[in-house]
């Protein structure tokens, strides 16, 4: 596959500083595999993500694998480019920034899983409902 980042994610809240924008969604999740922590902000009209919720997550350079077009195993799909790489503080992670359009993404993990996001490039966000 061609996946940069792949897990499965714990929605633990939903817009937790009350909403900001009509339609947005913003999302705290959890990895269930790795130490991995993400914010992501999300159409919600096109779709509805719930406290709760195991959310599958991939990151891919491209959509196509060989013939295989990697969104027809997904439900929820944007495009974006990565922005910008943040130290955090007080711990040995790492967070990325990616603009889809507006709606950001802000992952944070150790820096081994996020060394193949390339700063400046183009990237997708793959994401489908995972059954528990």
């Amino acid at each position: 596959m061609s996946f940069i980042v792949q897990d499965v994610f714990n929605v633990e809240q939903v817009d937790p500083e009350g909403k900001k924008f009509d339609k947005v969604a913003r999302l705290i999740c959890k990895s269930l595999d790795e130490d991995m922590d993400l914010v992501l902000d999300i159409n919600e009209d096109l779709y509805k993500v719930r406290k709760g919720e195991h959310l599958k997550v991939a990151l891919a350079k491209t959509i196509q694998d060989g013939d295989t077009n990697l969104m027809d195993d997904f439900d929820y799909v944007m495009f974006g480019r990565v922005f910008k790489f943040v130290p955090e503080k007080d711990v040995e992670k790492m967070s990325v920034l990616i603009s889809f359009g507006g709606l950001i993404m802000k992952l944070s993990a150790s820096p081994k899983p996020l060394k193949k996001i390339e700063p400046d490039s183009s990237i997708y966000l793959l994401m489908k409902r995972q059954e528990e």
